[in-house]
């Protein structure tokens, strides 16, 4: 019966457990922390994405069974490790480990002698070099070494995971010689000034020069001296002849390599080496070196002794690269500042009778007072020279002009000094006329007291001009109510003159002549300061066999009253049919004399440079079919026919030739000039320009006398 009742209860509680377990287990919380915090969590590999950060409120809900968790944090090792993780909430923990370093030793690839040599680190054999070495932060101590060199120390400081490289460089060991001293006498020998016992004596010595002596008694009197040099690994022998000292002594002068010993004006000797046979007393000494300052001396020599000098020899300004610069004012200014290369120095320096001492080479030097303006000169020394710099400070005022509306011409006392606004320094005080130009805008003009030292300041408030007058009535044949004539305001700009256009403004010429029947050209003014300007230009010119284009600058480089000067260049080339080309250069001198603004004339005198072939070469005849002129056709027949080209035809021409030119231009309208111009060279003829080597509307001979007329549009 008990029997029985026990197995309906075991089967009753089997039958109860097997009821509650769930077909899949729920997901159990788990808290993981790291030492230190801050690790990214993956779980059951990385490609699944990270989970979080490790801290205390970091939690993850993870299935019952086992997993792989892995940890990484910057600066330790990654930690991965299997976890089994059952129903209930736990707390997972690890510790990190901090990531090694890596040390990296190598070799110059100018020195290889720290190859194969062996490495310890921390005392421990870690292979050879080059290598590399995995090692824990921290400081550690390298060593490196290789038979016949020194050893190689040195401690390096590691931060977790850092790549660092150690370039090593080895030292070879000091090797060693033998002298072998022999004497003729009695005597001891001193090595280096160290005593070494009696002749003959050998002494092992490092490699390299040694002085020997040979001496009478213990610190008694030389008897022979002499500089040698120990080999190593090598016996060297030194044989030491000498007799009684008379009453002389030595001399040894301690001084720069390259210097020179003069003893008495008449026995001459190097530096650093021993001068002997001076006779005992008071000697006089030179001592000189190539960049530096001579020292004379007066010594004493004593019987049977080495007298040790040592000099110390200054370089001369020459030799310390540097230089000498005095200013000298013309007109002293009291107060006045001073600057050499933006640092401000001392007028006491600058200004006195030695002057100062700057670098060799090019020097800044400024000069300024307030109400007197400033001058800046730019200095060109040599080391060793001296430059002087006059200076004339003289008091000057400033003057400001503005304009409304904006855009018009400034000019002071009728030359042009800006648009828009103008601001002038250093003007000379006293009465000045201002005027400012605009188109449709009356002119204005003002005059004003400049002063020394002070700011004047013009505002032009322009007005718009008065409408023109009506056209006049005519009756019976007379003009009534007719106002008298105002004369237009011209505006000279121009292309052949020496006066420069303005910033920005610019004409076009348009015109023929002979030798070139078609001319075009254009310029630009690019700059303008003053009485200076600069215009940039390019001109077409063709006789319709050869076309020439090139570049032309033309520079004012003085105005003044009616007279102007300048320098202008062209360099252009050009060709035409059957392999003609040329090459031009002209360099002129253009005065211009102004009458108003409406007449202007010019005289150029220039110097022409060119290079022109004229006709085909030899080989190149064959391919052309173009009309070569009577000049090249006989001479390339002559050499079809096997002879020579005895007329120089074919030979390029290379020549100069001094040009005058005269220019005439007259300004019809605010935008429209005429202009004329002869030029010629007589007697200096360029065969080019003749129909024998182009076409037939040229001259049969140039007689160097051309000419051309056009217009000029002016913008």
């Amino acid at each position: 019966m008990r029997s029985q009742l026990f197995l309906i209860l075991f089967a009753a509680i089997g039958l109860m457990g097997g009821t509650t377990l769930p077909a899949a287990a729920a997901p159990a919380r788990i808290t993981i922390t790291s030492s230190p915090p801050g690790a990214t969590v993956y779980v059951d590999g990385k490609e699944r994405g990270a989970q979080g950060i490790t801290s205390e409120l970091f939690k993850v809900r993870l299935t019952p069974g086992g997993h792989r968790l892995l940890l990484e944090l910057p600066g330790y090792q990654p930690l991965e490790q299997t976890v089994q993780i059952g129903r209930r909430a736990h707390r997972l923990s690890f510790t990190l480990e901090r990531a090694l370093a890596r040390l990296s030793v190598r070799t110059p690839a100018a020195s290889g002698d720290a190859r194969d040599a062996e490495l310890f680190i921390d005392g421990e054999p870690k292979g050879k070099v080059p290598g590399d070495v995995d090692l824990k932060e921290g400081s550690h101590l390298v060593e490196v070494r290789k038979a016949g060199f020194k050893i190689y120390t040195e401690t390096v400081e590691l931060r977790p995971a850092e790549v660092k490289t150690l370039m090593v460089t080895l030292i070879a060991e000091i090797r060693r010689g033998t002298l072998l001293i022999l004497a003729t006498g009695e005597g001891l020998v001193y090595v280096d000034g160290q005593a070494r016992g009696t002749a003959p004596q050998g002494v092992e010595l490092d490699a390299g020069e040694h002085a020997i002596e040979v001496r009478k008694s213990d610190s008694g009197e030389v008897l022979w001296q002499q500089r040698v040099t120990a080999l190593a690994g090598q016996q060297v022998r030194v044989q030491a002849d000498f007799k009684v000292a008379d009453k002389t002594g030595t001399l040894l002068v301690v001084a720069p390599e390259n210097a020179e010993v003069t003893v008495d004006g008449t026995q001459r000797a190097n530096a650093n080496q021993i001068i002997t046979g001076l006779k005992a007393g008071q000697h006089a000494i030179l001592v000189q070196a190539k960049g530096y300052l001579s020292v004379t001396k007066v010594i004493e020599i004593e019987q049977g002794k080495q007298r040790v000098e040592q000099v110390q020899l200054e370089k001369t300004a020459a030799g310390r690269g540097v230089a000498m610069v005095r200013v000298v004012m013309v007109n002293p200014v009291e107060g006045a500042e001073y600057f050499v290369n933006g640092r401000r120095v001392k007028e006491a320096d600058l200004l006195g009778e030695k002057g100062m001492e700057i670098p060799a080479g090019e020097n800044v030097v400024v000069v300024q007072q307030q109400g007197f303006g400033k001058v800046t000169r730019t200095v060109h020394v040599a080391a060793g020279g001296t430059e002087m710099v006059r200076v004339d400070l003289k008091s000057g005022g400033r003057l400001a002009v503005t304009s409304t509306p904006a855009g018009g011409q400034i000019l002071l006392d009728g030359l042009p000094v800006g648009m828009t606004r103008a601001s002038s320094d250093d003007v000379v005080p006293g009465p000045h006329v201002v005027e400012v130009r605009l188109d449709g805008y009356r002119l204005f003009s003002q005059q004003v007291n400049v002063q020394a030292g002070t700011v004047t300041s013009v505002q032009a408030d322009l007005q718009p001009a008065a409408p023109p007058p009506p056209p006049p009535a005519e009756v019976s044949g007379t003009l009534v109510g007719v106002a008298p004539p105002r004369l237009m305001r011209l505006e000279m700009s121009t292309s052949l003159s020496a006066v420069t256009n303005d910033p920005g403004r610019f004409t076009v010429d348009v015109g023929g002549g002979y030798p070139y029947f078609v001319n075009a050209g254009i310029a630009v003014g690019a700059a303008r300061r003053g009485s200076l300007g600069l215009d940039i230009g390019a001109e077409l010119r063709s006789n319709f066999y050869v076309t020439e284009v090139g570049v032309r600058l033309r520079a004012q480089l003085f105005r003044g009253g009616p007279i102007a000067g300048g320098l202008n260049l062209f360099l252009g080339g050009g060709g035409g049919p059957d392999d003609r080309s040329d090459f031009i250069m002209e360099l002129g001198v253009p005065i211009t004399l102004l009458a108003g603004r409406v007449v202007q004339l010019t005289a150029r005198p220039y110097l022409q440079l060119y290079s022109d072939r004229s006709c085909p070469t030899a080989a190149n005849a064959s391919s052309s079919n173009v009309t070569r002129g009577e000049a090249c056709t006989q001479a390339l027949d002559a050499v079809a026919m096997g002879g020579q080209d005895s007329s120089g035809a074919l030979d390029r021409a290379t020549s100069a030739r001094v040009m005058l030119q005269a220019a005439l231009e007259i300004s019809l309208t605010r935008h429209l000039n005429l202009f004329l111009l002869i030029e010629g060279a007589p007697g200096l003829r360029r065969r080019s320009l003749t129909r024998q080597y182009n076409l037939l509307l040229l001259q049969e001979v140039d007689y160097g006398i051309y000419g051309r007329g056009g217009v000029t549009f002016k913008f």
